[in-house]
């Protein structure tokens, strides 16, 4: 089985070197590092699955194919449009969640519901985003701007909601973490490493 550090490196490399998880298993077979019947490799849905079936020979071997293979070309005019078109859906997101209130005079607003519903408009952003044409750095950093956008402004409308709520003027809180970093990085680099 491939080592912790052969698996990490194969899985950075084939976000650089690849623009979707199913050319890593071309890759495997094209170099002839898997036999063409292993089903493994066939059947796995990440990366993580290819290597935890590789012995530390076809790991190298792989790591080696990646190395040799050519960045893929990637347009920045295509990206850009769907950068544009993830910042209108971004504003959208902003909008509904300005627009959350109280359900009433003696009800408090279950937050964990108002957030639920954006879901489905965060994922589609983010699928727009998650485009194997876009540079993985340019993916990754706009999944970053995007999910961290939508948690300030969340964060924001429910403190502001809460410190009127409780009668308290001009009031800040210390903000969000920083977990978007790593969702941000999980979801742009699913795109060739099949993580979920």
């Amino acid at each position: 089985m491939a080592n912790e550090k052969q698996s990490k490196y194969i899985s950075d490399l084939a976000v650089a070197k690849t623009k979707e998880f199913k050319e890593v298993k071309e890759l495997l077979k094209a170099n002839e590092i898997i036999g063409a019947d292993a089903t493994i490799v066939d059947n796995a849905q990440t990366i993580a699955e290819i290597t935890g079936a590789l012995t530390d020979m076809q790991a190298s071997k792989l790591i080696d194919a990646l190395i040799a293979t050519k960045a893929p070309e990637r347009g920045t005019a295509y990206s850009k449009k769907r950068i544009d078109s993830v910042t209108t859906l971004l504003d959208d997101i902003k909008k509904d969640i300005d627009a959350w209130d109280f359900p009433s005079a003696t009800t408090a607003p279950d937050y964990g519901a108002l957030a639920n519903s954006l879901a489905p408009k965060v994922l589609k952003a983010v699928g727009i985003l998650n485009n194997p044409e876009i540079d993985p750095d340019t993916r990754q950093r706009n999944q970053e701007i995007l999910l961290r956008e939508v948690a300030k402004s969340i964060y924001e409308k429910t403190y502001e909601m809460n410190a009127f709520d409780m009668q308290i003027a001009h009031t800040k809180g210390p903000g969000i973490d920083d977990r978007y970093y790593g969702m941000a990085k999980v979801a742009s680099n699913s795109v060739s490493t099949g993580a979920a």
